[in-house]
């Protein structure tokens, strides 16, 4: 308790007060009832104890892979056709933590989740959001609908198709995750495209490694302009996006709709980049990755927005999709404190 506060899980020791240089005077090796420890006294006669367990989880190896990365199920439409996701009941879901935890293992493993038998509305389609965490507002406000009739400068809001792509790539950092819920539609058409954005990148990176290394490289620019409501947004980022720690793939930023100019490369690396972007572009059109859904009223569809890339077919009539953001270091506590997972 003298340097770590157990119960803020803090530093307590201020760090201008350390000699880098410092020895142990002691160091002596316990088996105590919850296994082996090590104790190290210190010239001032401070004492620090660390369990083996602690110091295996938390060796410097430079080469520690993340416990969501071992989760992943890397798919395409036939590998998630023989193995989908199990759907999860909103009464159960809602009720009890065991269901939410299925929900969080699907998002994790998969990329996505949906919570089967949802009363139609935007309250409740609320209640399945914040089942996982707060709601992140943006300009769309906290809940948004949309329906084709352009109530933003987005082509979300109409009734054209959209290829597949991440959503708020305009924003510093992208959402976390999407909840679509389709509360109704009297017309033909609007199934829901979506791709592993991941098992693209890793084909790309084994079919072409010098087009993976120029997209986790190549910083863009990705803007969103509405002239109607006054809004001017732009994030900065790669396509492929790495954890600065283990290297690991964590993001991938792809959306040709909101994609800025490119000023900022010579006219060799120009062309380099548009080569490698129309290398992932074409595994993240190909067949075999596109997984199509038909959405009814009652099933919620939360993604992972940085992993996987959504779209759908244009239809006719009248649909209403609701749905929301959710904060990527939300999702991230909830995987640590429900699953008990590393990330």
């Amino acid at each position: 308790m003298e340097c770590f506060n157990h119960t803020t899980h803090q530093r307590e020791v201020d760090i201008r007060s350390l000699n880098v240089d410092i020895v142990p005077k002691q160091v002596v090796l316990e088996t105590t009832g919850n296994g082996k420890q090590l104790c190290i006294v210190w010239p001032d006669g401070h004492q620090s104890t660390y369990s083996f367990d602690w110091m295996v989880n938390n060796i410097c190896t430079g080469t520690n892979l993340s416990d969501l990365s071992k989760m992943l199920r890397l798919w395409d439409a036939k590998r998630l056709e023989d193995s989908p996701p199990v759907t999860v009941s909103f009464g159960k879901y809602i009720s009890g933590d065991e269901h939410l935890k299925m929900v969080l293992q699907n998002l994790a493993e998969y990329g996505f989740a949906i919570v089967t038998d949802t009363p139609a509305t935007i309250e409740h389609t609320q209640k399945v959001a914040e089942r996982i965490s707060i709601i992140r507002e943006t300009l769309y406000g906290k809940m948004y609908s949309f329906t084709n009739e352009l109530e933003y400068a987005d082509t979300a809001y109409s009734s054209v198709a959209l290829r597949a792509h991440t959503d708020t790539t305009y924003f510093s950092e992208p959402s976390g995750l999407q909840v679509f819920h389709c509360i109704s539609h009297d017309g033909d058409g609007g199934k829901t495209l979506l791709v592993d954005g991941f098992q693209a990148a890793q084909t790309l990176k084994h079919q072409h490694p010098e087009y993976y290394q120029i997209l986790s490289q190549v910083n863009l620019s990705h803007r969103f302009i509405d002239n109607i409501n006054n809004f001017c947004f732009e994030g900065i980022g790669p396509i492929l996006q790495h954890h600065p720690l283990t290297r690991e793939l964590i993001c991938i930023r792809f959306n040709t709709y909101d994609r800025s100019t490119i000023t900022h490369l010579e006219s060799e690396d120009v062309y380099n980049f548009y080569q490698a972007l129309s290398a992932l572009a074409e595994q993240i059109a190909s067949e075999k990755n596109e997984f199509w859904i038909k959405l009814w009223p009652g099933s919620v569809l939360i993604v992972d927005n940085w992993r996987v890339l959504h779209g759908r077919s244009s239809y006719t009539g009248n649909r209403k999709v609701c749905g929301c953001y959710l904060p990527r270091d939300d999702l991230i506590s909830r995987y640590r404190t429900l699953l008990n997972i590393s990330v």
